[in-house]
């Protein structure tokens, strides 16, 4: 067995940390800077409020629903998705709240399938799943602060108004 010896480490630059903070954002939902500065401290890296402060705005990151996003997530969510795809919340004609955990979208005949696909594939907590049928989906969601969250982003997305059933 050899023994263990120490290397030299590079030291971290500004980027580096820029770069996970990047990822850190993309993994998971952050609500504030404090929160920011733990998963960063806990990836090994010393920070202040100051420095989350400087980063947030060098990173130009946003808040959507009380959480961070990049400007790349925001493009997405806009319909702008990368290398030009063009994202399907236009198909979406109608949303109803059908209790806590489900929300019952309307769409374009058959689209169903291409909208449940993109909420099952964007990294939206608290999703549960979806089920499609050709112009019908249902999303179940994992608590009512998941489905309000969720109402929101879609209402924003396809430009809808929240209804309930009576």
């Amino acid at each position: 067995m050899q023994p263990f010896t120490s290397q030299p480490v590079a030291p971290m630059t500004r980027e580096d940390r820029l770069h996970e903070l990047r990822r850190l954002i993309a993994a998971g939902a952050y609500r504030t800077q404090g929160e920011l500065a733990d998963a960063l401290r806990g990836a090994g890296w010393e920070v202040t409020q100051s420095s989350i402060s400087r980063d947030i705005r060098a990173l130009g990151l946003e808040k959507i629903d009380g959480v961070y996003v990049t400007p790349a997530q925001l493009a997405l969510e806009a319909g702008a998705g990368a290398a030009g795809i063009t994202l399907p919340w236009g198909h979406v004609r109608s949303l109803v709240r059908a209790g806590d955990n489900m929300i019952v979208l309307r769409t374009d005949v058959a689209t169903a399938q291409q909208v449940a696909a993109a909420i099952d594939a964007a990294p939206w907590e608290g999703v549960a799943g979806t089920i499609a049928g050709d112009d019908t989906v249902f999303v179940a969601t994992a608590s009512r602060a998941a489905s309000d969250a969720l109402c929101r982003r879609l209402q924003a997305l396809a430009g809808l108004k929240d209804r309930r059933p009576d």
